[in-house]
């Protein structure tokens, strides 16, 4: 059996799942989720998601 990793860019409608996997994180005491473009940082999923878009194009990265 292959056990391949398939990455996908964020949106909406991974919101759900993005902030069940952050709260996972929190509840076993990790605050810090690496690699994750300050998604434990960040309150709302919208501006993250924002963020992390204009991240993909080198005239709006931060």
């Amino acid at each position: 059996m292959k056990n391949d990793i398939c990455l996908v860019r964020p949106t909406l409608e991974h919101k759900e799942e993005a902030l069940a996997y952050r709260e996972e994180h929190f509840w076993h005491g990790e605050k810090i989720i690496y690699g994750s473009e300050l998604f434990d940082k960040t309150e709302s999923y919208e501006e993250w998601l924002t963020c992390v878009t204009r991240n993909t194009d080198p005239a709006t990265v931060n």
